[in-house]
């Protein structure tokens, strides 16, 4: 086969291509003196080379098979080389007579070949041997016995002869094994493979069983000379035909493949508030490629689970990048139509990653739903909490100053001024009491230091407050309001946490300030992960994570203590 490691596969095409049309022409005027015919039977017979070269640099060029495509080439070039018998030089004719059925062998290996463009098995490739050592060995023992004279044309084929006899009775014999193997090839097929090539299957046997005819033909000698001729002419016009029209029916049913497989994107679109199952997807991909038995496995499952391959299948990996999506279970005539497979593969990977992202967007719906739930709830609890304090702890002093100041009225009235305004004065102070009790609780809900000086002096308050020692780490940076709210009220969560149940001698406070994420972690040195933690306190941080839009991750720090990592995206600012 060619080498094409110096030039591009469209240069070689090329070259061939031009090359193959260049002896057709050379050979269509060295044997012009000598036709017989009328030009309109010459020229066409002579521009079956040309014509035929075209179609394979086509096919070598704008398809997957490209072994196919130079086969096809060779068949043309091959062809002309019958046209050297019209010379009158000795050599040259020798070499146009033992060479001139050179052509029926590669055809007979094309056929073999298809649709890979190799031959696979020892009875193929035996056949395929013994067919080019036929078609130039017996040219040579009938140049060599039977002293032909040039110059000669297709239809001179002169007298039978013993060695003529023999020769096309072995090439008989061989055509029909390759027939009978085509055939065999044909009805053991599987609907599927048999569908796609129909049009060239039937191409190959109609011009196989046309150049066997010549044999026969030969048999007779001279006075079938012409029949042979007619017959020649009749394979070759076929041929003209039979090759375009199997290269357009090919052309046809993949285009039409690969419409089938983009309408699964269409159904998907119609279908995009719903989620499509494995089995909906094999169905989708049956339809398409006219496959029923189409399998898909998904991620995670080995070959042990879904056994071994049936005959006549093909599994083929799925792949995104480096990861297995699926592995897709297919009839074996799909390997061999490569564009059809890799419209099913996109087809398979976009399915399968569009039903992902639904997934996601459903998970992440899901998640928002129940952490606005929660966010309520803790709202509620909150609401609560501060209802209690202001009554335990505001509504105290102020009713003093309530009782006070009646007091005091009772007293003027009755005229004791000295003592009303002693009980004015004990009014005062317990108002300016309840006034700082009420400083204390607004303080105590946020922090005037995170709003003056930042998330920095904010955790240096909480670190401050708290008796248990903690080393804190926070760029002196301002970020969002909401953003630096979040992180301190994640903060001083996982710190009371800490307090109430870790049991820690120390704990640490770390903020990073990432390109996409403010990263927060708060470990401590205490039990880990402690069972007394409420479900309470683990919803609170995750409730404020998950409405911020980040990650929340806890998890043990060696044998003893607890890491609590919070990821706030900064695109929320």
């Amino acid at each position: 086969m060619f080498r094409t490691d110096l030039l591009s596969r469209q240069s070689a095409v090329l070259v061939w291509t031009a090359t193959v049309v260049g002896l057709a022409a050379a050979g269509t005027v060295l044997s012009w003196p000598i036709a017989r015919y009328a030009w309109w039977v010459d020229l066409p017979l002579h521009a079956f080379g040309a014509l035929v070269a075209v179609a394979g640099g086509v096919i070598w060029r704008r398809t997957s098979l490209h072994r196919v495509g130079q086969l096809i080439i060779v068949v043309a070039a091959t062809f002309h080389l019958g046209d050297l018998r019209a010379s009158a030089q000795p050599v040259v004719f020798a070499i146009g007579f033992c060479f001139g059925y050179l052509w029926v062998a590669v055809l007979a290996h094309l056929a073999l070949a298809w649709p890979t463009g190799r031959v696979a098995g020892r009875l193929p490739m035996t056949l395929a041997v013994l067919g080019y050592v036929s078609a130039v060995a017996t040219q040579v023992v009938r140049y060599v016995v039977d002293d032909p004279r040039g110059p000669m044309g297709y239809d001179m084929g002169g007298a039978a002869t013993p060695a003529s006899m023999l020769g096309s009775a072995l090439v008989l014999l061989l055509g029909e094994f390759v027939l009978g193997l085509l055939a065999y090839r044909w009805m053991s097929a599987s609907r599927l493979r048999r569908r796609p090539s129909a049009a060239v299957w039937a191409s190959f046997i109609v011009l196989l069983a046309l150049a066997l005819s010549l044999s026969v033909a030969s048999l007779v000698g001279e006075p079938a000379a012409k029949v042979q001729f007619g017959l020649l002419v009749a394979g070759l016009l076929a041929g003209l035909f039979l090759v375009p029209i199997s290269y357009l029916a090919y052309l046809v049913r993949t285009v039409s493949a690969q419409a089938r497989l983009a309408s699964i994107n269409l159904h998907l679109d119609h279908g995009i508030g719903t989620h499509i199952s494995r089995k909906q997807l094999q169905r989708l991909l049956s339809d398409a490629l006219g496959d029923p038995d189409v399998r898909l496995f998904v991620e995670g499952e080995v070959p042990g689970d879904i056994g071994s391959t049936p005959a006549g299948r093909v599994r083929t990996p799925v792949r995104r990048g480096d990861r297995l999506l699926c592995t897709f279970e297919h009839d074996e005539s799909l390997a061999h139509q490569p564009a059809v497979a890799g419209s099913a593969e996109a087809a398979i990977v976009m399915a399968i990653e569009r039903t992902e992202v639904f997934e996601q967007l459903r998970r992440k719906v899901t998640q928002l739903h129940e952490a606005g739930q929660q966010i309520a709830e803790t709202a509620a609890q909150e609401r609560r909490r501060i209802q209690g304090d202001l009554h335990d702890q505001a509504q105290g002093p102020l009713l003093a100053v309530l009782s006070y100041l009646s007091t005091a009225t009772i007293q003027m009235d009755a005229g004791h001024t000295e003592a009303a305004n002693a009980t004015v004065l004990n009014a005062s102070e317990q108002l300016n009491f309840a006034i700082g009790r009420l400083s204390d609780l607004i303080n105590a809900e946020y922090c005037p230091a995170l709003l003056a000086e930042g998330l920095a002096a904010a955790v240096e308050e909480i670190a401050g407050q708290t008796p248990l020692p903690i080393e804190a780490q926070v760029p002196h940076l301002r970020w969002s309001e909401h953003l630096e709210y979040t992180a301190y009220c994640l903060i001083s969560e996982a710190v009371n946490n800490v307090q109430k149940h870790a049991r820690a001698s120390r704990a640490t406070i770390t903020v990073h300030d990432d390109p996409d994420w403010l990263t927060i972690a708060v470990a401590d040195d205490g039990i880990g992960l402690p069972v007394e933690l409420s479900a309470t306190d683990m919803r609170r941080l995750w409730a404020r994570t998950t409405v911020a839009g980040g990650q929340l991750h806890i998890c043990r720090t060696g044998k003893h203590g607890t890491l609590v990592t919070a990821k706030l995206p900064k695109e929320t600012e």
